[in-house]
């Protein structure tokens, strides 16, 4: 019986600090160094990707809490869209799945998300 070997990236919480804010290019372009150190590794490209935990940061603020909320899952989805293209293009990766599961400050998974790139 053979077994293939599965290589996965989990991604723990998106959320980022208002006070120390980071994009989602330098994110995106550290993991990326991560992923070619480990290749240089032995490690093989990912066939999986899992995001989990907190998506958003929240807001302290009632009054702005809507529009603050709303535009840090824009920046996450962002995030999500962003990982998808670069590694179909830069990591040459014809299929990636992306398992999303959204929490909210240590509640249950709100929102399971799959998404699936292909290139043919």
């Amino acid at each position: 019986m053979s077994m293939e070997k599965l290589t996965i990236i989990h991604i723990s919480d998106l959320h980022r600090s208002r006070d120390n804010p980071i994009t989602n290019i330098s994110l995106l372009s550290s993991l990326i160094r991560d992923i070619d150190l480990c290749e240089k590794e032995g490690v093989s490209r990912p066939d999986l990707v899992i995001v989990s935990g907190d998506i958003v940061q929240g807001s302290a603020n009632l009054k702005k809490a809507v529009a603050e909320i709303q535009e840090q899952y824009k920046e996450a989805l962002g995030f999500l869209n962003d990982l998808l293209s670069i590694f179909s293009m830069e990591i040459n990766l014809e299929s990636l799945s992306l398992l999303v599961i959204m929490m909210f400050a240590g509640l249950n998974p709100l929102i399971v998300w799959k998404l699936s790139m292909s290139q043919k």
